[in-house]
């Protein structure tokens, strides 16, 4: 490990060649199987940097997923100049597609390049006999072409359309489940307004979201299955009318297929080898087309194992409608609810918490909470069961939280059964007082002792609410519960609240807006004013500026708190404006650079579910609904589940209490019970 990090700086301080570096990435990847991630995690990424920028420096011009290419581009906003390293930092967009209860995820960027992750990605490419084009632009290309990017209207898939002169591509993506493992499906239809032969390419890339991804070997056997380096890639239904290829040495795939090469027309198999990690390979359709006549393509990518024997069998339809029967299916467990303009939204963000498979973090502790509230009862308590029995060092007081805000919601007694004594031995650790800063997510390595604190009183007092039946220890976790709140406003230091004594305030100081949040601090407190006062000037395109942009997590805390203080806000409307087109809520977003850090993020989904379930709010003798919600049916509340709706005609609620009867007011009227 030590030589690989020394030969890594000596990379840096010079030029080198592609197969050196792509030797450094091949030995990385295997080093990464034997040593835990956290010690490699930067070296693997300094070492596809390093590759990216030798690929972009040797092939020039070429296509490239969005995140790439757009900072390559000088006259966009994320242009990136050119350094001894390619780091992908800005216009991150991207959407993550997955089915419930499988860990694997594939993401979709805005111009329909699509890869599982840890796979390269698969693109397509369209044009007619002397014409060859992609979905989004080179570099030197005047103008981008008019993309148009949605979920499907059922919210299941990805439907990305272009025009290109008088041609059109319609693509789309979508997650199955395959002989009990997820992959994914992919349709790409091309046609054009005038007779003509059109050209239909999917084309395997030693690319991904954040780079090169080295592709050492690329084989296609006599059923249509591709291979890179050993795995299975792409399965296409049918045998395309030629294969081009590239290996390093060579022109770009793109260059050879715009110009007019002749590809390899008799195949019945195909295979490739490349030192450098740089094997690409396309298979193409072609067809004689009418004018309206369409030329398609079905195919399965990133399947655990080769599928052309059962795509014979298995048509797009029969597939994509088992995919909407298992969602629907899915759909029916949780709570029904209509939040009117923001529900593609809302549909999005839910679709993304489903799907997640998050460790015990921060995303992992919020996306629970928000499944639990949306009556995803099941499917949240096996993922705080799995935490509680796994490693819940790394913030224990957000999972004692997460756990014991769970059975506040839900009032499971027989998750309870199942996991109350892991979560009484936390408790115990908790009321000892001895916590680590947490919260690297927010507030960078270091973490915040502070940010630590808020939540371990927060668990401490819930588990006295909902834990009656640990008498001893309840005593004990409230003793300690109330003296941490009793110092809390003190422990915070003056406001507006920083992360640490010796740290400024900065768009990080939303976060500790939690502690108003969760109802330890009130939400009209001076130091709570005060914080709110200087996130108003720390901010960009009207959001909290954190990580470079409008941050959607610290965004949603000071929303949180402002729709608190003034019931009239619509504080989901407000984060709407973040979204891409597709319902993806990145982690932050620049106005003009597009999606930073990650463009599809658990945490900014739970929390804009969590805010927007803030327009339920509950005392002992009542419920309260804001605006934000329409209907709902099944919704829980700590007192039992509900049934509301509003229509032209008034309101009306019907609540399943567990104890006795409360009242229901709305916002801004009286509702009839």
């Amino acid at each position: 490990m030590a030589s690989l990090r020394k030969g890594l700086s000596k990379f840096l301080r010079r030029q080198t060649n592609v197969q050196e570096a792509a030797s450094y990435t091949r030995a990385l990847a295997f080093v990464l199987g034997q040593t835990p991630k956290d010690g490699l995690a930067s070296a693997i990424e300094v070492s596809q940097a390093l590759l990216t920028d030798r690929i972009i420096r040797i092939y020039g011009e070429q296509p490239w997923p969005a995140s790439i290419s757009r900072e390559q581009d000088p006259e966009d906003p994320a242009f990136l100049p050119p350094l001894a390293a390619h780091l992908p930092l800005s216009a991150r967009d991207a959407v993550s597609l997955g089915v419930a209860g499988h860990s694997r995820l594939a993401w979709v960027d805005p111009w329909g390049w699509a890869g599982a992750d840890e796979a390269p990605m698969i693109t397509v490419w369209f044009g007619s006999k002397d014409k060859l084009f992609q979905i989004g632009k080179l570099p030197s290309e005047r103008g981008m072409p008019p993309i148009l990017q949605k979920r499907s209207d059922d919210g299941h898939g990805i439907q990305t359309e272009v025009n290109r002169e008088d041609i059109s591509l319609q693509l789309f993506h979508w997650p199955i489940v395959i002989d009990g493992d997820v992959a994914w499906a992919m349709v790409a239809r091309v046609f054009s307004t005038r007779s003509q032969r059109l050209k239909l390419a999917l084309s395997i890339q030693p690319m991904d979201l954040n780079g090169s991804h080295p592709i050492f070997s690329l084989k296609r056997d006599q059923q249509g299955n591709w291979f890179a380096n050993g795995n299975p890639v792409l399965s296409i239904a049918r045998p395309g009318k030629s294969i081009y290829s590239s290996i390093y040495g060579e022109e770009s795939l793109w260059r050879r297929m715009q110009s007019g090469m002749k590809g390899l027309g008799s195949f019945n198999s195909f295979s490739i080898n490349c030192s450098a990690g740089q094997c690409s390979a396309a298979e193409v359709f072609e067809a004689d087309l009418e004018a309206g006549q369409q030329l398609s393509c079905f195919a399965i990518f990133s399947a655990r194992k080769p599928l052309s024997s059962q795509l014979v069998r298995i048509n797009q339809r029969s597939l994509w409608n088992g995919a909407i029967a298992d969602k629907k299916g899915l759909m029916k467990a949780g709570a029904q609810i209509d939040v009117g303009e923001l529900q593609w939204l809302f549909d999005a963000a839910r679709y993304r918490l489903l799907i997640d498979s998050a460790s015990s973090s921060l995303s992992g502790c919020m996306s629970c909470v928000a499944l639990a509230r949306l009556g995803f009862t099941q499917r949240a308590g096996e993922r705080l069961g799995g935490f509680l029995k796994g490693d819940g060092d790394a913030a224990p007081e957000l999972l004692a939280w997460a756990a014991t805000e769970f059975l506040l919601w839900t009032g499971e007694r027989s998750w309870l059964q199942a996991h109350g004594k892991h979560l009484v031995r936390l408790l115990d650790r908790l009321s000892e007082g001895n916590i680590q800063p947490s919260g690297a997510e927010l507030f960078g390595p270091e973490g915040s002792l502070r940010w630590s604190e808020i939540w371990r009183v927060g668990a401490l007092l819930n588990a006295v609410r909902v834990l009656r039946d640990e008498e001893e220890q309840r005593h004990r976790w409230g003793l300690a519960g109330s003296e941490g709140l009793e110092g809390l406003l003190e422990f915070l230091g003056p406001a507006p609240w920083s992360a640490a004594p010796n740290r400024a305030p900065s768009g990080a100081s939303a976060a500790l807006l939690a502690a108003a949040w969760i109802g330890l601090v009130p939400f009209d407190a001076k130091e709570v004013l005060q914080t709110l006062e200087f996130l108003d000037l720390h901010q960009h395109d009207g959001g909290v500026f954190l990580h470079g942009g409008a941050h959607i997590g610290a965004t949603s805390m000071k929303l949180a708190i402002k729709q608190k203080c003034d019931p009239s806000l619509n504080g989901p409307a407000q984060l709407a404006r973040y979204a891409a087109s597709t319902g993806a809520l990145p982690t932050a977003r620049h106005k003009e650079r597009g999606a930073l850090r990650s463009g599809d993020d658990v945490l900014s989904a739970a929390l804009f579910v969590l805010l927007l379930l803030d327009h339920v709010r509950f005392s002992p003798s009542e419920i309260r609904i804001g605006p934000a919600i329409q209907q709902c049916v099944n919704l829980p509340t700590p007192y039992g589940k509900i049934d509301f709706s509003r229509t032209e005609h008034g309101v009306s609620v019907f609540g399943r209490w567990r104890k006795g009867t409360k009242k229901i007011l709305s916002w801004d009227s009286s509702l009839r019970q």
